[in-house]
Formats: structure tokens, sequence, C-alpha cells
């Protein structure tokens, strides 16, 4: 697979030509050292790539000739909703590359009571760009502004389905609450595809309260084993479970 160089601009159904400019023009012409003539794969979000071939390189833009274009369909066949507490450090970039390489639609950062880290959009749509390049998505996750807990469980984008991490020893509640990942996506991805949605809390995990709240509005509570852990491992746990393709 040639390079794949992402166009935050929609490119039109009929564009013969495309200018790149900006960080993506910046990283062909200067550090893959680009010439005229080479060819690379673009994509606009839209679900459709684009083979180009070079035909002028500027200070600041890289000139493109569209030579052909193809819909694309890499999207997961269960739409997963991931609505996470953020982590620390460099756990942010990985917890956001890896939900993009496993197929999560739409990532809402979850603010809750025992929240620490306050996300910054920006940097997280930088994560999606990047890694939709490198794992070959042609539609970027959504980066939904941060929401507190309370409004989250509220959400119209908030799935029907809906699962909450949480060690059951934490809780004591009737066995016939908890589900299992696996069981969540048979429940709405066998027939027809519809949407599952996945919460997880912060370090420290979510209070008793915010996991009453939860089941009161129709969340079932997901039990990830006997050892504690950390959030992106227990998110990207429930996504490899949820999203089976």
């Amino acid at each position: 697979m040639a390079d794949r160089y992402f166009s935050p601009q929609r490119i039109a159904d009929d564009a013969s030509t495309v200018e790149l400019t900006g960080g993506d023009a910046h990283h062909l012409s200067r550090v893959m050292r680009a010439q005229v003539g080479d060819s690379i794969v673009l994509f606009d979000g839209s679900g459709t790539e684009f083979d180009c071939r070079i035909t002028a390189i500027a200070k600041r833009s890289v000139t493109l000739a569209v030579e052909n274009r193809r819909h694309v369909d890499r999207e997961a066949s269960c739409r997963v909703v991931l609505a996470s507490a953020i982590p620390k450090g460099d756990r942010e970039h990985f917890l956001i590359e890896k939900a993009v390489e496993l197929g999560a639609a739409c990532f809402i950062p979850l603010l809750t009571t025992r929240s620490v880290v306050k996300p910054k959009i920006e940097r997280l749509e930088r994560f999606v760009i990047e890694a939709s390049k490198q794992c070959g998505r042609t539609r970027l996750m959504e980066i939904v502004p941060p929401m507190d807990w309370n409004t989250w469980l509220h959400s119209p984008l908030r799935p029907a389905v809906c699962l909450i991490a949480h060690p059951r020893e934490r809780l004591e509640l009737p066995d016939d609450i908890w589900t299992t990942p696996e069981a969540a996506a048979r429940s709405v991805c066998d027939d027809s595809p519809q949407a599952v949605g996945v919460c997880v809390g912060p370090e420290g995990g979510f209070t008793d309260a915010e996991v009453q709240a939860a089941i009161e509005a129709g969340c079932r509570p997901v039990d990830l084993g006997r050892r504690i852990l950390r959030i992106e491992t227990a998110a990207l746990a429930l996504l490899a479970r949820v999203i089976r393709d």
C-alpha cells in the first residue's frame, strides 16, 4: 500500500486535482522527500480513497492529480461508542490510537467524580487522524466534546445497549444484572447493525453512586476479571470483545 495522507477538506466527486497543505504537505515534501511523479493514497474521512500522483511541490503545499477513486468500507459492522475517562500522559495517545485500530466509531471523554485529566479535543483529533492513516480506515472516529457522567447517561448519543466496566467484588448486585461483552454484541449485531456503548471510568473506578445511576438508566455492568486494569487496558479489552470484525 502506498503512503496514506489525510485531506481535512472534503474532496469533490468531480475533482481532478487536490492541493495538500499543512502538516501532511510538510511531511510529504520535507520529511519523506517526495518527488514530482510519486504516487500516494489520499483520504478525506468520507469513506473514499484517492490514488494520487504528485504534479507540483511548493514551499507550503503539494499539488496532486487524482487518478482513481474508490469507496472503501473498513468500518466495524456494529457501531461501538466508547465513553471513557482520559488516562494520564502518553497513555491517552495509546488509548485513542488503539480504539481507532479496533474500529470504535465514536469516542466521548467522560468527566466523572474521580476524573483527573481534562481532555483537549484538538489533540485527540490529531491522534485519530494519525492512527487512521496507519490502519487504513477511511472514516474518522468521531471525537465528541467531554460529557459529565449524568449527561452521558441521558444523552441521545448513548446507545440503548450500554456496558459499564466495574469489578463485581466492589458492588453487590443481582447476578442477572451482569452481562458479558459478547452477549451484548450478539444482542444488537447478529440480526441488524445497531450500536453498543462501552463505558470505562477513571483511575479508582466509578463511584457506587455512578454505577447505580448507570444501572437505573439501563446500562449493564461487566466484570473484566480478578485483576485491576488501567483505563486504556479495560477500554481496549472491552472493544476487542465487542467488535468482531
